[in-house]
């Protein structure tokens, strides 16, 4: 049997992911998701935003914890 929604429910619109790409920052990813680490630990992050790093100076990689702050421009894109 098919499963049906009611028609008062009110209906479900997806919202798309958005990745931002900061200046000699790092990328910033805007809502809830989770993040599956290299030996298979998944970290929920509810959001509102989560910040991945990109200058290989963080001491919490993935994540950023604002190092790159303290080095030289490396942006490159």
């Amino acid at each position: 049997m098919e499963e049906q929604s009611s028609p008062d429910a009110p209906e479900q619109v997806e919202t798309p992911t958005i990745i931002e790409v900061v200046t000699n920052g790092p990328l910033r990813i805007l809502g809830p998701l989770e993040v599956k680490l290299a030996d298979g630990t998944i970290v929920a992050k509810p959001g509102p935003r989560t910040t991945f790093c990109r200058c290989g100076a963080s001491a919490n990689k993935p994540f950023c914890d604002g190092a790159h702050k303290t080095l030289p421009p490396f942006e490159t894109l």
